[in-house]
């Protein structure tokens, strides 16, 4: 399913300077994935490493996310 970045999600990768950073996307959600939307928010960004991340179900525990952290 295609998806577009989200109102605040894209004017805060215009209004930022993602030079020399790497940007892993991420949400929570009990239905959608990412879709395109590292790639959507690169575009409008501009600038940094964008990488596709990880879509947690809504009831995703702290330890889930934070094992997840650690392998990035």
């Amino acid at each position: 399913m295609w998806r577009s970045p989200s109102a605040p999600d894209e004017r805060f990768a215009i209004d930022n300077d993602f030079a020399d950073k790497r940007v892993v996307t991420f949400c929570a959600s009990t239905s959608s994935g990412l879709g395109q939307r590292s790639q959507l928010l690169a575009q409008a960004a501009g600038s940094g490493e964008w990488q596709d991340g990880q879509r947690f179900s809504s009831e995703a525990s702290e330890d889930e996310v934070r094992t997840w952290a650690k392998t990035l």
